[in-house]
């Protein structure tokens, strides 16, 4: 089905993508750190791409940045992915809904409680238009 990169750091919700997305046939390319995402970028053909909205190594705020800024990129879905809020989490939620928009991000999903249908029916929404046909926005890779 889809070719599906994941910018993850934790291995729950690294696992809990799994659960939801691979039954569906989706190949997943897990990297947790941002230069491996980008390197995986410049050399497999992407159709979406899931960052986790809190990376500890570097900004996923960067990391979209750079992805919408290349030509061969910039058309893939990118959907942030926040599961295990906190008090502060939740505080700034709306504005990083926000920001993330209006960077270009097409969609921001967060779960207290993880909930694999309803991730991977936002997740195909991403990937199929409204004919219900698949419209994978596949990108080249970088060069």
């Amino acid at each position: 089905m889809a070719r599906i990169l994941i910018l993850q750091e934790m291995e729950q919700n690294i696992d809990n993508l799994k659960e939801a997305l691979e039954p569906h046939g989706h190949k997943l390319f897990i990297k947790q750190r941002e230069l491996a995402a980008l390197d995986t970028l410049k050399h497999e053909p992407i159709d979406l791409i899931i960052a986790a909205v809190y990376l500890r190594e570097s900004d996923v705020f960067d990391f979209l940045k750079a992805v919408k800024a290349q030509d061969s990129t910039h058309e893939i879905p990118f959907v942030f992915y926040c599961s295990a809020i906190s008090t502060f989490a939740k505080s700034v939620r709306g504005g990083l809904k926000i920001a993330a928009k209006a960077m270009g991000a097409d969609l921001y999903v967060t779960m207290e409680e993880f909930d694999a249908v309803e991730l991977c029916r936002q997740i195909e929404e991403c990937l199929f238009n409204k004919t219900g046909e698949f419209m994978p926005k596949v990108a080249t890779p970088i060069k």
